[in-house]
């Protein structure tokens, strides 16, 4: 079946901005105080990183869940939720972009653990006949050494629905079962990388670069790769890939005419360059993807910087289309007390 035979919205990372969410919904055509229904049948697909740096974590999550679970969603697993199950199971150690997360979960785990057992489930990767939906990067290495415990054992129930369309495509399953991470997953670091092959399809891959201080002021001395800018990438490229993770401007003709990032995450270059171009950023938009694009980031959460607002975009599919909206902080604090 074509992917065109079904309507699509992949969202990119959300980071418990509620009511962005909300506003990027009503941007799209959802009804969002009706089940998020569409009069176009068409479905948001969710890349993942949910929670975390926003207001209402919780709330993002159990909208999201809700959605899925209705069969009127589909959601993937980004690293802020492979890090939350992490910490949750007692195998990872709270992050400094987690923290007040599982602050939030020690105060009210009876809220939080429904939350926490459907991200323990999500799936990593989905491989549809015209594109492919990853949170990071679609490294086809990494993604190699994690498929055969990752793969899809169970037959999916049948149905014409695009959430059962989007299940039979599943390429790599949630690398977590109830206790820890599933059987026959490498706990070893991949190749020259200091992450495990399914942490890094996540979280992207790493060279070595000059020493730099992160947002949190720790001193590194490797940066994530701006992969989608190699000559030759280690991924796929027959067909478009869809991902989140590295924090975008919505492109804008004459300023940002690429559909990802120019710098890795985290470098000075990258925050200086939004801080140069936040500005511009139409309050909402939508553009043309052109055919010839092969790599589209929709992570606008670092626009703008901090909890001071939101940005969240997605990919509508098969329109190729990218549209965004932006809420400044006195638009939250609004639909906040409106709501």
């Amino acid at each position: 079946m074509s992917d065109s035979a079904h309507r699509l919205d992949i969202v990119g990372d959300i980071h418990g901005q509620l009511q962005g969410l909300r506003a990027l919904g009503r941007h799209l055509g959802y009804r969002v105080d009706d089940g998020w229904t569409h009069p176009d049948g068409r479905t948001p697909v969710f890349l993942g990183d949910l929670t975390d740096r926003g207001p209402d974590s919780l709330g993002v999550a159990k909208l999201v869940f809700n959605l899925v679970d209705a069969g009127r969603a589909f959601c993937l697993m980004g690293n802020h939720e492979f890090n939350l199950v992490g910490w949750a199971l007692g195998k990872m150690k709270a992050k400094s972009s987690n923290r007040d997360t599982c602050e939030a979960v020690l105060a009210d785990r009876v809220a939080w653990q429904p939350v926490l057992d459907r991200m323990r489930d999500l799936p990593m990767a989905v491989d549809l006949p015209e594109l492919r939906l990853v949170h990071a990067v679609w490294h086809q290495g990494a993604f190699e050494a994690v498929r055969e415990p990752l793969s899809p054992r169970a037959a999916h129930p049948d149905g014409a629905s695009a959430v059962h369309w989007l299940r039979k495509h599943v390429a790599l399953e949630s690398p977590w079962d109830l206790s820890g991470l599933r059987s026959g997953i490498s706990r070893a670091w991949f190749q020259d990388q200091r992450d495990p092959p399914q942490e890094l399809l996540l979280k992207g891959y790493e060279v070595e670069c000059a020493e730099f201080r992160d947002r949190d002021g720790k001193r590194r001395d490797r940066a994530r790769v701006t992969w989608w800018d190699l000559e030759r990438p280690p991924v796929p490229t027959d067909k478009l890939t869809v991902f989140g993770h590295y924090w975008n401007l919505p492109p804008m003709p004459g300023i940002h005419d690429s559909f990802a990032p120019p710098h890795p995450p985290g470098t000075d270059p990258l925050r200086d360059w939004q801080k140069r171009n936040a500005g511009s950023a139409p309050r909402s938009g939508t553009l043309q993807v052109g055919e010839r694009v092969k790599f589209v980031c929709v992570d606008y959460s670092g626009v703008p910087d901090g909890n001071a607002g939101s940005c969240i975009g997605a990919l509508r599919w098969p329109e190729r289309q990218v549209s965004w909206v932006r809420l400044p902080e006195a638009d939250v604090g609004l639909l906040g007390q409106a709501e």
